[in-house]
């Protein structure tokens, strides 16, 4: 069962690199028609953020060398988010694993 969950998450990982990897750096700024919502650059920010958050709070070990962004500031820097996204990837997955 963990196994399980830890490839699904890897999976879900995967997806969103893919995405990001897809996006023109004009749509980083783009932002969906909505109310109130945040572009798509800070939605990955928000993402990566949130990993971050859960980690922080259980698991404080694995914070070492994670990145934190300006959360207003959108991060244009595809290379930089990626490389964000992958390391709180990672420490999610090592935080799924032991827990």
């Amino acid at each position: 069962m963990d196994d399980q969950i830890i490839e699904t998450w890897h999976i879900n990982h995967r997806i969103n690199l893919y995405l990001l990897d897809a996006l023109s750096p004009e749509a980083l700024t783009s932002k969906l028609p909505s109310a109130r919502t945040r572009t798509v650059a800070r939605m990955f920010v928000h993402m990566h953020h949130s990993r971050l958050g859960r980690i922080e709070a259980s698991m404080s070990d694995l914070m070492a060398g994670q990145v934190k962004f300006d959360k207003k500031a959108d991060v244009l820097d595809k290379a930089r988010l990626r490389r964000a996204l992958e390391q709180s990837g990672e420490a999610t997955a090592e935080f799924l694993q032991r827990g």
